[in-house]
């Protein structure tokens, strides 16, 4: 677990520090809101596209090699954002994007592999308090270096960063045994035509269904957080801040995810899914529409830190409910369909917000985001019932 931890806060302090510099370096280079927002889909792209296929693989060979592969590409990738060209930008951030996605995966996998099935909300919590650390580590740095030293050195520390998460990775691989294989079950062919059938087999062996909802929830929860994140840079030029604020807001963000982290990792263990999903949804809300009500950096940033402490309630509760609800032997391909939401949210999500700040400014996109917050508890009132489901003791017998 202590090697899990580690691997997982290197490799976000190297995306987390790629977030908070590379929005400056785009607007530094002549681009806008709708750009940054482009290249974050591009990050996205191979997470949507190659997730299923890179948790089946999981599944079936184990997480050691795909997790080594995932680190060298988040290592190798932010030494192309030095090069000055408009078009390998956006190649290295692809790159960046498959390796996140085949290290994200493994990471999440490990979890599974790890978390007891009656702390599975704690585990959930320690895991993202890891997230948090790279978040109050990688954008100071970053931000200090690129205004202080120059426009290359952040991303040579973010390669630092992710080469300690290679040999973190390839630590895990000699300790945490391969998952087994299991067999595959598909739709019987008297239930339905055979081409149905055998669509519904691929579908399934690429996706997991019981994930979905989960996937939904957090897709519909980050994409708040992707407005204070992704975009606190554009929204700091945007109303005549310096720069130099973000170098208080990204550690102040980070301080709460942790501190809300340890606070709450326990909450979703012993209240319930649902009531620690809906309660954080609500919170969120509340965060994004004191952000836009303001106006001004101070609302802003108390905004933030509501939606931070939100963040911490919501993604805990919610990977422990996927776990709670994925069948024996679906770890990968589970993980990987849940893991799916933060591409969607920061690509996705992070191409329209990009296009509607550019458009409208930023009372839309907020007032949006603050829209699915909702949608974030009619899915929980829908799909969870209370802090486990049908599968959770079959999973934790199995795993």
């Amino acid at each position: 677990m202590v090697a899990l931890l580690v691997a997982v806060a290197l490799g976000w302090s190297a995306e987390s520090l790629t977030q908070a510099t590379l929005p400056l370096l785009i607007l530094d280079r002549g681009g806008d809101a709708a750009l940054v927002g482009f290249v974050g889909a591009i990050y996205a792209i191979p997470s949507l596209v190659m997730r299923p296929l890179i948790g089946r693989r999981i599944d079936r060979i184990g997480h050691g090699f795909i997790h080594q592969l995932g680190g060298v590409l988040i290592f190798l990738a932010p030494i192309g954002f030095l090069v000055p060209s408009a078009i390998v930008l956006p190649i290295a951030r692809f790159a960046q994007g498959l390796g996140w996605a085949m290290y994200g995966t493994a990471n999440n996998v490990v979890l599974v592999r790890l978390a007891p099935a009656a702390k599975r909300g704690q585990a959930s919590s320690y895991f993202n308090v890891m997230w948090a650390l790279g978040l109050l580590l990688g954008p100071p740095l970053g931000l200090a270096l690129y205004t202080d030293v120059s426009r290359e050195a952040p991303f040579l520390l973010a390669a630092a960063f992710a080469a300690g998460g290679l040999v973190a990775a390839t630590v895990l691989r000699r300790m945490v045994p391969a998952l087994q294989a299991t067999p595959e079950t598909t739709a019987s062919a008297n239930a339905e035509p055979a081409t149905i059938s055998r669509l519904r087999g691929v579908a399934n062996r690429l996706v997991e269904p019981s994930a979905v909802p989960m996937m939904l929830i957090l897709a519909s929860f980050m994409t708040g957080q992707t407005l204070f994140l992704a975009f606190a840079p554009v929204y700091a030029r945007a109303i005549g801040e310096p720069d130099s604020v973000l170098a208080a807001y990204f550690p102040m963000y980070g301080v709460i995810l942790v501190v809300g982290q340890l606070l709450t990792g326990q909450v979703s263990d012993r209240f319930g899914r649902r009531r620690t999903i809906i309660l954080g949804s609500c919170l969120g809300a509340a965060g994004l529409l004191i952000a836009v009500v303001g106006d001004s950096w101070l609302s802003f940033s108390i905004g933030a830190g509501s939606f931070a402490f939100a963040s911490a309630i919501v993604t805990s509760a919610t990977a422990a409910a996927a776990i709670d609800r994925m069948p024996a032997g679906r770890a990968g391909v589970g993980m990987a369909t849940f893991s799916m939401g933060y591409a969607i949210a920061y690509g996705i999500g992070g191409a329209i917000l990009g296009i509607l700040i550019t458009a409208y400014g930023f009372g839309i996109p907020f007032v949006g985001a603050a829209a699915l917050q909702v949608v974030c508890v009619a899915l929980a009132l829908r799909f969870l019932h209370g802090p486990t489901s049908r599968h959770a003791t079959e999973a934790a017998s199995a795993l």
